[in-house]
């Protein structure tokens, strides 16, 4: 993945939030202290037989090394899933971390109960995981992990699930966390895609994170997905993997995390990865490609104006059975104060009542859709309030048949963007490390991209595969002075 900005210096920061691809496993032998548990799936809560537990060695640059001790799972009837590990009669020395690890590779590798896709603190610190087994605390030797299965794309028309406007919930508060229950879907949903639109923020800068990663109560989480602040309805599109599906929570679910002020919060469902549906869309990266740009074409959308967008005609490598689309959206010249787009399949109205993006007079702004497409290959895009300019450029298809599957991820730092990123330049993203493992298929990553101490009044970013041409797109519009956050589906370069 390839990022290059242009016009300024900006300091750009990458947060992986999954991975778009097609476990891996070594055996080891011991003797002494057991470890005991059961591997079950995460939206089931049914065991899953076949899978490897492994013990791993951690690198000081916190990559993984040889797998020391591993089993694998029984398929004992009624109630499958167990495990049994024997440990070392004596502590090893150096760092290391359980997993559980699919050969099948259907799952992605798990660190504990909550299906986390990275190492818990507790593994990367001092001796890591040996301290806590052969701690005192007995649970240590007695837990679980929950995996998550791949999922394909289930389009939808957008619907609102959430809005703390009007919905009694209030506003959330600093701090705070707020589940938001989602809709019976049919299938097994393993993630879902939603617009996110923070308003009526109450200070100067605040963010919106996935609750279910909230590294402690007083530091709140080390990832955001909505940079919130007071006068502007700031919105970005994410894809939160599915909550684990415990009878108690009264149905599915995912969680927000809000970290400094009061802010409101409404939330617009585009679709969901379904891990047991064969009726699922696969997704086709491409080198993003502009396909509309209204300044130079039909002109701006007046006031409650719907535009249809034929990509059937406007995509000449837009596959024949091709289900949605996504693509970025950039509002500019907007003469309202404030207005929205929403965007939805052609002829379907309703559309209009959620959004995709959050226009603003004498600002470029960008955010992602995936938008569910009519049998003709359209959909229509719809302005609220005054004039407004729009730039489309697809990031990549969803297909009947084909594509690839999506693991859902936990949302995880990928890169801070260690120096500015000058007039410019580009600059390759590599292997993540930080205890993100990408298998060595997997071919675009969902990432949200933030931009901070731009020094200019207005740059862009592209994030393209490395290795190939920038194209005449963009992800990301910054604004000296805001930390602006936009998401993007990346192909990944050979």
């Amino acid at each position: 993945m390839r990022l290059r900005v242009l016009g300024a210096l900006a300091s750009v920061g990458t947060l992986l939030v999954g991975l778009l691809l097609a476990g891996a496993a070594a055996p080891a032998a011991a003797a002494g202290l057991t470890f005991d548990g059961q591997v079950f799936s995460i939206t089931t809560n049914q065991g899953l037989a076949g899978m490897r537990v492994e013990i791993v060695a951690v690198n000081d640059d916190g990559s993984f090394g040889a797998v020391l001790l591993s089993t694998t799972t029984t398929d004992t009837p009624g109630d499958p899933g167990r495990f049994v590990l024997d440990l070392p009669a004596t502590k090893p020395a150096g760092r290391a971390a359980i997993r559980a690890v699919d050969p099948a590779g259907r799952y992605l590798p798990s660190y504990d109960n909550w299906g986390r896709t990275y190492p818990a603190p507790y593994n990367l610190a001092g001796n890591g995981v040996w301290d806590a087994l052969y701690s005192d605390y007995a649970p240590w030797r007695g837990t679980s992990f929950a995996m998550g299965a791949a999922g394909r794309f289930v389009p939808i028309a957008p619907v609102r699930v959430a809005d703390t406007r009007v919905n009694g919930h209030g506003p959330m508060q600093r701090g705070s966390w707020y589940r938001i229950s989602m809709p019976a879907l049919p299938g097994e949903p393993v993630a879902y895609v939603l617009n996110v639109t923070a308003t009526g923020t109450q200070c100067d800068a605040s963010y919106l994170a996935v609750g279910m990663n909230v590294v402690g109560y007083v530091s709140g989480a080390e990832t955001s997905i909505v940079n919130a602040r007071a006068g502007a309805d700031v919105a970005n599109l994410t894809t939160i993997r599915f909550g684990t599906r415990y009878p108690e929570l009264g149905g599915d679910w995912v969680q927000l995390y809000n970290h400094e002020c009061a802010t409101d919060v409404v939330v617009d469902l585009q679709g969901y990865y379904d891990s047991g549906s064969p009726d699922g869309a696969g997704y086709v990266p491409v080198t993003p490609e502009r396909v509309v740009d209204t300044r130079s074409g039909a002109g701006p959308l007046g006031a409650g104006e719907s535009r249809r967008v034929d990509l059937a005609a406007l995509a000449p490598d837009m596959p024949d059975d091709a289900v949605a689309v996504a693509v970025n959206l950039t509002a500019t010249g907007t003469t309202a104060v404030t207005s929205y787009l929403s965007a939805y399949p052609t002829g379907y109205t309703p559309g209009r009542s959620t959004s995709v993006l959050n226009a603003r007079q004498g600002q470029d702004v960008a955010n992602v859709a995936v938008v569910p497409l009519a049998d003709d290959g359209s959909f229509e895009v719809y302005n609220d309030a005054g004039r407004t300019d729009v730039v489309l450029d697809v990031q990549g298809w969803y297909t009947a048949t084909g594509g690839v599957s999506f693991f859902p991820l936990d949302h995880r730092r990928l890169t801070t963007g260690d120096a500015l990123l000058g007039a410019g330049q580009e600059r390759v993203v590599g292997a993540p490390g930080r205890g993100i493992e990408i298998p060595a298929d997997a071919q675009a990553l969902a990432v949200n991209l933030t931009s901070a101490a731009g020094s200019e009044a207005t740059s862009y970013v592209t994030a393209y595969p490395a290795g190939v041409a920038r194209p005449l797109a963009s992800n990301l519009n910054t604004v000296r002075g805001v930390d602006l956050a936009n998401s993007a589906v990346v192909g990944l370069g050979a």
